[in-house]
């Protein structure tokens, strides 16, 4: 398995040493700010493969994945 490595330490998928303990990840291009329920629709939808972006730089991308641990 190949590790990620993150440094956002509020994540609740942070873990020692900067690796990201979540099982799978999501990456999103265009980060936009949504409510919970949209961010969930959204999130079903990349994962059921009905949405495609593209990014030109890793500036333009976020981890949809990241939950806050407080």
């Amino acid at each position: 398995m190949q590790q990620i490595r993150c440094n956002v330490s509020n994540c609740s998928f942070y873990g020692e040493g900067n690796y990201c303990q979540a099982s799978e990840i999501i990456v999103q291009a265009s980060p936009y700010s949504y409510d919970e329920q949209v961010n969930n629709e959204y999130t079903n939808a990349i994962l059921n493969g009905e949405v495609q972006t593209s990014a030109g730089q890793s500036v333009e991308t976020f981890c949809q994945t990241f939950r806050s641990r407080y």
